[in-house]
């Protein structure tokens, strides 16, 4: 139950982050605020980040330097992908209030924040040697200035006029091909809020074409923004299907949706007045994007096809639909091909053509692909046995669990972990060692507990352990990795646990221990482990002697039609 709501709590902190979010790209700021604190009291860092920000700037909340610094810092405490970011904050926090810092003294943010520091950005020494780098010509200097000045213009405009240098470097840099200054010097025609960057009047049309320059290079901001503005008419004449072209290459990029969920392919946004996109408007325009050869609208259009949306379910369209996207490049589509010749469910099995597809997807970086390579080359499936190849992939896999959430689910992370300490373990592919195959094992337990049902797979790497498989045998971290297991309400764990201390051949007998997980195998209804517990109190044995309590739970069980507690009983004379 309390797994269930802790779920639950974590979509809810998703959910409200993501409408966050969406009002901070509309500049809805005040409704963003709300949605960030919200969801940032329900633990969702990257929520308490952008809260910050506006903090920060002061947008649709008061601005505060102080509560900005108690939030990042809290981000950099928290860890994860935002905590880099969130340092830098705080160092550029210390130069921007009038030579005192933002006066925090005496609290753990004493390391980051600098008491009777510089006014102003421009009096760091990083900025002044970027300052000069960027007036050589130096393309990461001049983004480096041109996103600090950026950063730090306000109501009444860029600090000290630099709004010229700014604009200077930003056009320098989107004639380069830079789609974020692109996006930046289109919201600087848009937005007639930001002033003193020597723009001049804002135009709604340079505003709209420099958005689709930055949309057509990628930059997920323009593609949400130019397919907000086009499906409202807001700037420019309404067009919704040229916003939802804009927006399936922003559901493409982005990591604050599912990209595998057609439902959210399928309405893009909801607005105040309730209207979106249905999924049968969707199959049109996918179906009109993919015959002019968009390979996400290709892949998105096969999807429709294998799950039977919106059309009949046809499985030879939809691996024609797939097959069209993979030979252009895209990742999930070579991924999919590779899955179903895998499989066989749905296609006819192919192994060498689900190595062929795997291989592409896992050379653009996906680390379940790299996984299956591993897998290939380690059965000689599809591909000739190499187990020197198999510990490159495995590794290569092994590697993003860390930091590469969506393409590669925690449940298959852990297992290139055991993987490589079973290659390490037999010596295949690498030298043999058990002590780096024990380090492997280590690392496959961790990110398992970090997966909100994992019982059978903690189970796992203890069997392994208590039968020598695939490891050294090691009893001592077996009953270490059981009760890892037993701690999830894995019964199978727990069962062991109690059987183990009972018998006391693999480890030091333990009455009381073994008494503890019965009682927890009884607390589950099982029916033997109730009739355990009564033999227990009958004895004595881990627990005080009580006869009542005895017949009380041995009768429980014989009510149950447990025949030996019916044996029990009748020697009992009950």
């Amino acid at each position: 139950m309390e797994a269930n709501d802790t779920n639950n709590q974590k979509t809810k902190a998703e959910e409200l982050y993501k409408q966050g979010w969406h009002f901070h790209c509309c500049r809805k700021y005040e409704s963003a605020a709300k949605c960030y604190k919200d969801a940032a009291e329900l633990g969702y860092t990257t929520a308490l980040y952008y809260l910050a920000l506006l903090y920060y700037e002061g947008k649709g909340i008061e601005k505060d330097l102080v509560e900005a610094a108690k939030c990042f810092a809290a981000v950099v405490k928290a860890g994860g992908k935002r905590s880099e970011e969130a340092k830098l904050r705080l160092e550029r926090l210390a130069d921007i209030n009038s030579g005192k810092g933002i006066g925090i003294v005496g609290t753990d943010l004493d390391d980051w924040i600098v008491v009777g520091a510089g006014f102003g950005p421009q009096d760091t020494e990083e900025y002044r040697k970027m300052w000069a780098l960027a007036e050589q010509g130096d393309l990461e200097a001049q983004k480096y200035v041109a996103s600090t000045i950026w950063l730090h213009i306000g109501e009444n405009g860029c600090p000290d006029g630099d709004g010229e240098t700014m604009l200077r470097y930003l056009h320098n840099l989107a004639d380069h091909g830079d789609a974020w200054a692109q996006c930046r010097i289109a919201e600087a025609y848009i937005n007639d809020t930001i002033v003193g960057v020597g723009i001049g009047d804002v135009d709604d049309q340079k505003g709209i074409k420099w958005y689709r320059k930055a949309a057509q290079g990628g930059d997920t901001e323009a593609q949400y923004l130019l397919s907000d503005f086009l499906y409202r008419g807001d700037h420019v004449k309404q067009d919704k299907e040229e916003s939802f072209y804009w927006w399936m290459h922003y559901i493409e990029t982005t990591d604050y949706l599912d990209k595998s969920d057609l439902d959210m392919i399928g309405y893009p946004y909801t607005y105040e007045d309730g209207k979106q996109w249905t999924t049968k408007e969707a199959f049109r325009l996918f179906k009109k994007y993919a015959e002019q050869g968009d390979p996400y609208a290709q892949y998105c259009l096969g999807y429709f096809y294998f799950d039977g949306e919106c059309v009949r379910k046809n499985l030879d369209i939809a691996v024609k639909w797939f097959t069209k996207a993979a030979e252009q490049g895209h990742e999930e589509a070579q991924f999919k091909l590779g899955e179903l010749y895998y499989q066989g469910d749905k296609v006819e099995q192919n192994k060498e053509e689900a190595f062929k597809w795997y291989r592409k997807s896992a050379e653009q970086g996906r680390a379940l692909s790299q996984y299956m390579l591993g897998e290939f080359y380690s059965n000689g499936e599809g591909v000739a046995q190499n187990d020197q190849e198999a510990v490159k992939w495995y590794r290569k896999s092994a590697q993003h669990t860390d930091n590469d959430s969506w393409r590669m689910m925690p449940k298959d992370a852990w297992r290139a972990c055991k993987r490589l300490g079973l290659c390490y373990h037999e010596g295949k592919g690498v030298k043999q060692s058990d002590v780096i195959a024990a380090r492997w094992y280590e690392k496959a337990g961790r990110i398992i507990l970090t997966l909100p049902a994992t019982g059978a797979e903690l189970c796992d790497i203890a069997e392994s352990y208590f039968f020598g498989d695939g490891i050294s045998q090691n009893y001592q971290q077996a009953i270490k990795w059981y009760k890892k297991a037993a701690q999830f309400g894995y019964l199978y764990a727990i069962r062991q646990l109690a059987e183990l201390y009972e018998q006391g051949e693999v480890v030091k007998q333990d009455y009381k221990e073994a008494y503890k997980w019965y009682a927890q195998l009884a607390r589950r209804g099982e029916i033997d482990a109730q009739y355990k517990t009564g033999l227990f109190y009958l004895e004595g044995k881990g627990v005080k002697q009580n006869t009542k309590e005895a017949l009380a739970r041995i009768k429980k069980a014989a009510e149950l039609s447990y025949k030996p507690a019916r044996k029990k009983l009748a020697l009992l004379g009950e």
